[in-house]
């Protein structure tokens, strides 16, 4: 008989029961291991929850709500519709931006011919530089956001979005977009690209909803910008029946059924260390289990940010003399990718820190050249086809073969 609290001794612990901790540790779970996860609040999947705010009866999606669960491999490796998933999408018009002249900047779901059309009535120019745009990437980022999102990165992030990366492509093709592009904040390049206020605007709050934020630079910037490709190639407007919080209960209930442990209510304090080592956690005093420890054979694995977790769970003073030689409230307030320890052995502390220079910062030089005319040519040609890789079923009214890995979307 499993007991209530946990056990002394895992093969893994995760630290944080949102969307991407519950998704390792089913997986980790699923292959053998035998896995906790501790979340401090309540209820697993802060990021997906969903209550009832306005009136009984009436669902809102506090957070996430433009689900992109079905781009991810995870959808089919832990058989999510088997634990209750099911994924909505609408049947033209996904995503828009009203304004208070009773306007609206609107994104087709699927179809890049009506959202060009729709934006030739706002800003003849802008609906130009999105035809252009979604002809020259959409074969690119059909087949790329996958490998992208899902595949060992081979360059760095300063690489593949810096002049030889995508922002080089587009400079060839879109010329008024200026030299120092990888220099410049979402805000500044959308400015550069784009001539509509309320296009420009769409574009932004879309970016923020995908976490994309507007003053930083890199992938947050392209972002902004590419969010309508994106949206036309693989039908970025998808949510589940009941709202995304069944996202969180559909990876609760494939790990609880492969043996996983999550205990909720249950703030790691800090970890136990052995040297440069992560053996384990103690629960906060105020956990619903207070002042456990409970240690791992294999790994710890933190869904928390950087800050928290190599700042508050290991302490500064016990950070590697190359972190400590760096600003570290600087360092582990960027955005960054993190990663404790390693299955094959005992849980190695390995800073694995992934940073992109000057996120969240202002560069002196991120200034905005003039625009310069662009000349026709290539970027008014029509035809390209695009591919989605993760539509389960065609759209009503899409007008293209439906293939094993999504449905053809028409293109500008």
């Amino acid at each position: 008989m499993t007991s209530l609290g946990p056990e002394r001794e895992y093969d893994v612990i995760v630290v944080g029961g949102g969307i991407n901790g519950l998704t390792a540790a089913c997986y980790l779970q699923k292959s053998g291991l035998r896995v906790a996860c501790f979340e401090r609040k309540l209820e697993a999947g802060a990021g997906c929850c969903t209550e009832e705010v306005l009136q009984p009866g009436v669902k809102v999606n506090l957070c996430a709500c433009n689900l992109v669960t079905l781009w991810s491999p995870a959808y089919g490796d832990l058989e999510l519709p088997k634990y209750g998933l099911e994924m909505l999408t609408s049947s033209g018009w996904g995503m828009f931006h009203p304004f208070l002249d009773r306007s609206a900047v609107m994104f087709h779901s699927w179809d890049a011919r009506k959202t060009y059309e729709h934006w030739q009535g706002i800003n003849t120019h802008d609906a130009e530089v999105f035809k252009t745009l979604f002809n020259t990437l959409a074969p690119v980022l059909s087949e790329g956001i996958h490998s992208m999102l899902f595949s060992q990165a081979t360059r760095s992030p300063a690489e593949a979005e810096g002049p030889d990366g995508l922002l080089g492509l587009f400079r060839s093709v879109l010329p008024e977009i200026p030299e120092n592009a990888h220099e410049l904040n979402g805000i500044e390049l959308v400015e550069a690209v784009y001539h509509d206020e309320k296009i420009r605007t769409a574009l932004l709050t879309n970016g923020v909803m995908m976490g994309a934020l507007p003053w930083n630079r890199g992938e947050d910037a392209l972002m902004s910008v590419i969010f309508p490709i994106i949206q036309a190639i693989n039908s970025s407007t998808w949510t589940a029946r009941g709202g995304s919080h069944a996202v969180t209960h559909a990876l609760c209930s494939c790990f609880a059924a492969h043996g996983g442990r999550l205990f909720t209510g249950c703030p790691v304090d800090s970890f136990i260390m052995d040297g440069d080592e992560v053996q384990g956690v103690v629960l906060s005093p105020h956990a619903v289990y207070p002042d456990a420890e409970v240690r791992a054979t294999r790994a710890v694995v933190s869904n928390l940010s950087c800050h928290p977790t190599f700042r508050d769970l290991i302490g500064e003073e016990k950070l590697p003399d190359w972190v400590r030689r760096h600003d570290v409230h600087q360092l582990l307030g960027a955005r960054s990718t993190a990663t404790l320890g390693g299955l094959p052995g005992r849980g190695e502390l390995r800073l694995r820190v992934q940073l992109r220079p000057g996120v969240g910062r202002r560069h002196p030089s991120a200034r905005a050249q003039p625009r310069k005319r662009r000349a026709a040519g290539p970027a008014d040609r029509c035809g390209a086809v695009g591919a989605g890789f993760f539509a389960r079923r065609p759209h009503p009214g899409a007008g293209g073969a439906v293939h094993r890995d999504g449905v053809v979307v028409r293109a500008v």
